[in-house]
């Protein structure tokens, strides 16, 4: 495993923009199809018991956020805090700062909705201060916190963005390959426009080798040595077990962050459920420590986080959790692929209703399917 210094080193402070709520234009909507906003809402069975130990506590009940008053609060949450960890100043405007956007990671109409998003909230960041609406957000530029890399990777973006090393550089000093191993394609366009434009980018993730150990073994399996560079933890979210759960018996078994199978016929052993569960939470908490740092490095930064829609869903993935650090409530948006249907001239996406119950996001941007570009 990775020696724990390897898991030391926070994300360097990011400057960044603030500006007008809504994420992209109004032009820029109509070139990707529809956006519906949702109201959040979520329910679900209750998770497995965790019985690790170490720096545990029960806060108590879980407060909801603003906006989301048909949310069902779990009865406790557990939380496992890192010694000597001290939560970033409360920020009551992150909706003005933080944006979080999903992704079906080999979709590209994913990726492109993405790329607009950042380049509309760079274009406000740098418009005249004369300009309609834009006053807030002049001069402020952006900062694109990334799922894709790990936290220990921003020196080398911050290389890459500013002009001292290559992309394929880049991709080689960061393992790309294993550490995330994705076609590097569907990114090239979002990393080119953030070196043309010297829009920042942050690795966000967790080191792979510290998930898959968890995946594997459990919190509790991890050298004392590397357990106090931990984030705070919260395992205790009731609908985020569940729509976890159901998804890991809908891969009928497959290996999850690392951590091999552990299934037969779908159903999973009760103890290599929790291990895969604790992975993943720590894969979203560890993202949220480090968009919460980039956050209260620079009180001015607005921040766009991308990371696969099982992070961003339902909201208590990835945002809730840099919320639960900073205060405030951030603003998702969720590519989701439909049928598409064209007639008369126009093509709109083929559904009856919103889908997800209104409790999916904030906008959920409806895109085709992947078979339906081929």
């Amino acid at each position: 495993m990775t020696d724990a210094t390897a898991f030391l080193a926070p994300p360097p402070a990011a400057v960044g923009a603030r500006g007008a709520r809504s994420p992209v234009s109004p032009r820029r909507r109509r070139e990707h199809h529809s956006v519906v906003v949702a109201a959040p809402s979520s329910s679900a069975s209750p998770p497995p018991p965790h019985r690790g130990g170490r720096r545990v506590r029960r806060p108590g009940r879980r407060r909801p956020s603003p906006a989301a008053s048909t949310v069902v609060a779990a009865p406790s949450r557990r939380r496992r805090r890192a010694r000597g960890g001290r939560p970033p100043p409360r920020n009551p405007a992150l909706i003005d700062r933080l944006v979080v956007v999903g992704e079906t990671h080999t979709h590209p109409t994913h990726h492109r909705i993405q790329l607009d998003i950042i380049r509309a909230l760079h274009d406000l960041s740098t418009a005249s201060p004369s300009a309609a609406g834009a006053s807030a957000a002049a001069g402020r530029p952006v900062v694109v916190g990334l799922e894709q890399f790990h936290r220990q990777h921003t020196p080398h973006l911050d290389a890459y963005v500013g002009g001292r090393i290559s992309l394929p550089r880049l991709l080689a000093l960061t393992d790309w390959a294993h550490t995330w191993g994705y076609p590097a394609a569907l990114y090239t366009p979002l990393f080119r426009y953030c070196r043309a434009h010297r829009v920042r980018m942050v690795g966000l993730n967790a080191p792979a080798a510290l998930v898959a150990a968890v995946a594997r073994g459990g919190l509790d399996s991890l050298p004392a040595s590397v357990v106090p560079y931990l984030p705070e933890m919260d395992l205790g979210s009731r609908p985020h077990f569940a729509r976890f759960a159901a998804k890991m018996s809908a891969m009928g078994g497959g290996a999850h962050h690392g951590g091999g199978g552990g299934a037969e016929g779908g159903r999973f052993d009760l103890q290599v459920l929790r291990h895969y569960y604790e992975a993943e939470t720590l894969w979203d908490e560890y993202m949220a420590e480090s968009a919460a740092e980039v956050l209260a490095a620079d009180p001015a930064v607005r921040l766009v986080v991308l990371a696969g829609t099982a992070h961003v869903e339902a909201r208590d993935g990835l945002p809730e959790r840099v919320e639960r650090r900073v205060g405030g409530r951030a603003f998702t948006v969720l590519p989701t692929s439909v049928r598409w249907a064209s007639a008369a001239g126009t093509s709109v996406p083929d559904i009856d209703a919103p889908l997800g119950g209104g409790g999916l996001a904030d906008w959920i941007w409806y895109s085709p399917r992947e078979i339906d570009l081929v």
